[in-house]
């Protein structure tokens, strides 16, 4: 029997739903021969209790769709496939060589087991139609890339040329300036507002620094005021003891006055005043 007849058969067990004995008449032309199938995998279970085969009974029992009409059926595997059948995903395809067991009539899924054969699972290969149809594909991605890449450097190379070649008298600004350019001089603005603002605290900072020595200064200023008024009075109503002290205050009282009324004097000046 062919292949082509054995999947014109799950076809038909798809699409119908037989009787016991239909479907061992059925299967019964296939149990014979091996079949090279590609499968799409759906589940795989171990295989548990007696097996129709004793080299199935460590192995595991795949649940897989096979042919155009994607028919479900179970596939007994081999031991040896087990580290394979771990890496298996849903969708995946993979092709083994099988013959037809029996039928699952609780599951209604045809049971095939796999050959016993040196090589395992194959990946089914892709034809040259399809290879080709990828490079093409490919080819088309490739190219569409390659010119948009040509049209952008065309593009910035005509924006250059534009802005050397013109002469800037005449030439309207938008004409002129470009996006990035334009982000450069938002940023540019940016930055300049932050940077018054920082000049502006330092400003006020300077004019409360200036303020508080201003305050000093007057301060010291009255000091020496007093200081020389009250050592110039010490010395006036001490006037008739020319003893030492006596002289000190005398002489010292006018040189506080003058430092004081100097400094007072400065502070008032055009020159001190705040503007």
């Amino acid at each position: 029997m062919t292949q082509s007849s054995l999947l014109d058969a799950l076809a038909k067990l798809k699409e119908s739903r037989l009787l016991s004995s239909e479907v061992d008449a059925l299967l019964d032309p296939f149990r014979e021969d091996a079949f090279q199938l590609t499968c799409s995998f759906v589940s795989s279970t171990r295989s548990l209790g007696s097996q129709p085969d004793p080299a199935y009974s460590d192995g595991y029992t795949i649940t897989c769709k096979v042919g155009a009409g994607e028919t479900e059926c179970s596939v007994l595997t081999l031991s040896l496939e087990n580290a394979h059948i771990k890496d298996l995903r849903p969708g995946d395809e993979f092709e083994l060589e099988l013959k037809v067991l029996g039928f699952d009539s609780l599951y209604q899924r045809v049971l095939f087991g796999q050959v016993a054969k040196d090589s395992g699972f194959v990946e089914p290969e892709e034809s040259e139609y399809e290879n080709a149809a990828k490079l093409e594909a490919l080819r088309g991605v490739l190219d569409k890339r390659v010119n948009q890449l040509q049209e952008a450097e065309d593009a910035e190379t005509d924006t250059v040329r534009i802005q050397t070649e013109l002469p800037l008298e005449g030439v309207p600004e938008l004409v002129v300036k470009q996006d990035e350019p334009r982000e450069e001089n938002l940023a540019s603005a940016e930055l300049s507002a932050s940077k018054r603002k920082k000049m502006l605290q330092e400003q006020k900072s300077l004019d409360r620094f200036d303020f508080y020595m201003r305050a000093m200064a007057y301060m010291m200023a009255l000091f020496f005021y007093g200081l020389g008024g009250l050592a110039s009075l010490i010395g006036v109503l001490s006037l008739f003891d020319p003893s030492e002290p006596v002289l000190m205050f005398l002489l010292s009282g006018p040189i506080f006055l003058g430092v004081g009324h100097f400094m007072w004097k400065a502070l008032r000046s055009k020159g001190f005043r705040p503007d």
